[in-house]
């Protein structure tokens, strides 16, 4: 668990180490809910981002069948005036 890890090599740090085991434990919770809340919401802001990408990617798909068939129509329309 990459979390637990990262809040062992904190708790080595020299500030850590004098104070009581309920201070401790406020700490380890606090740094486990903000590990998780900050997971939250970049997994948010990432599912945000690929959405707005994927209607983007909609709309350029339908401008393109949009303009090909503006092409075939203009090209049809200038071979029977000619």
């Amino acid at each position: 668990m990459k979390t637990l890890t990262q809040l062992k090599q904190a708790m080595k740090a020299p500030m850590y180490r004098e104070l009581t085991g309920r201070e401790l434990l406020i700490y380890k919770t606090g740094f486990k809910n903000g590990f998780r809340m900050s997971l939250q919401q970049s997994k948010a802001k990432i599912e945000g981002q690929l959405l707005k990408l994927k209607l983007r990617q909609e709309r350029f798909e339908e401008r393109k069948w949009f303009s090909i068939g503006q092409k075939e129509s203009l090209s049809s329309n200038f071979r029977y005036s000619s």
